[in-house]
């Protein structure tokens, strides 16, 4: 990120600091959302927009959690990195993605599996992890399943 861009991003962040300090909220969150736009490392406007997001919102709607979840998120990931794999296994992109692979994996329809395909692809790469932690699950289950134990037969049958 550009110096010019983070420094953008702290006075848009200021001015909101200001608006949020003179009980105008809408305005203040729409610059802490401008400064998050130019700059998604800073956990601390992270706080703000989720602080401020809750005092403006009066009745939430499933997209008000969303997104505030969503910025909670982002928030820890950047705090504890550690946790940044199981957070998106925790997003709505993970989960649509692997049900499709599930699909995939079970389907013998070819317009299905090119449906499928399709809607995979069009995640880009939201679709990558989810991908590779699907591929790591075959491979784990294909070796288990060939160092399993060869059955011996039943006595009566040697």
């Amino acid at each position: 990120m550009h110096a010019h861009a983070c420094t953008e991003s702290e006075s848009l962040e200021s001015e909101g600091d200001a608006l949020l300090s003179t009980g105008q909220l809408g305005e203040a969150l729409q610059k802490f959302l401008a400064a998050e736009a130019l700059d998604q490392q800073r956990p601390a406007l992270y706080d703000k927009l989720i602080a401020t997001h809750r005092q403006l919102t009066v009745e939430w709607t499933h997209e008000d959690f969303t997104q505030s979840l969503t910025w909670e998120m982002r928030k820890q990931a950047l705090e504890h990195p550690e946790v940044l794999d199981t957070l998106e296994r925790l997003t709505p992109e993970w989960q649509e993605v692997t049900e499709r692979l599930r699909r995939l994996l079970v389907t013998t329809d070819e317009h299905m599996i090119a449906t499928l395909v399709t809607e995979i692809a069009a995640f880009k790469e939201k679709a990558v992890r989810p991908l590779l932690d699907f591929l790591l699950l075959l491979k784990t289950s294909a070796q288990s399943s060939d160092t399993a134990p060869a059955e011996t037969p039943p006595e009566d049958v040697l």
